[in-house]
């Protein structure tokens, strides 16, 4: 199973991004990734035997028990090797980076090399089949560089499941399997996802 650590923006931080990019759109916007895959990747742990998700999950709430909700925003843009186009974090980034860096030890061993934690939402792709698709994401970054949104507290980490390829035009699938709140250590699964 296909796992990762992820943040969930809130739902007025969503929309107020949904409201900004509205205008920027024309008709080609293939590239952009629709709303409901938008998160802010914590870890990534990729391929992980489904005997691990119960002990994963435990050690998720323990990092999150002790830890106050960093109070954050979306906030700037850019690119990711020239093919991923992001929305940055701003606000308490220094807490989500220490959380992020908590999080990637809890997968599978041997899974974790050193890296810099940059928190971020992914809300697009360069199109391998569209020139134009690539020009209306390259003015959405552009545009975006000075974006600001509303300001929300990070309050829950979930564990997420990837089905890539099953989602809406061949995109992934995510799945939320178990979440933890921040400051309670409360998990609780989700059946409706």
């Amino acid at each position: 199973m296909r796992l990762f650590a992820a943040a969930l923006p809130s739902t007025e931080a969503l929309d107020h991004l949904s409201g900004a990019l509205a205008p920027l759109l024309d008709q080609d916007h293939r590239a952009l990734l629709p709303p409901e895959n938008w998160h802010l990747t914590l870890a990534f742990y990729g391929e992980t035997p489904t005997g691990r998700i119960d002990a994963m999950i435990m050690e998720m709430e323990h990092i999150a028990a002790p830890l106050t909700p960093p109070l954050v925003h979306l906030s700037g843009s850019g690119w990711f090797s020239g093919s991923a186009a992001w929305i940055g974090l701003g606000g308490q980034v220094k807490e989500v980076a220490k959380l992020m860096g908590q999080l990637d030890s809890i997968g599978p061993a041997g899974s974790q090399a050193p890296k810099k934690h940059r928190p971020h939402m992914t809300i697009g792709r360069r199109s391998r089949r569209s020139d134009a698709s690539n020009q209306a994401l390259d003015r959405l970054v552009t545009a975006l560089a000075v974006y600001r949104g509303p300001e929300w507290p990070l309050e829950r980490v979930v564990l997420m499941r990837s089905d890539l390829g099953q989602g809406r035009s061949g995109r992934p699938k995510y799945t939320v399997l178990a979440d933890a709140r921040l400051g309670s250590g409360s998990t609780q699964m989700d059946q409706g996802a």
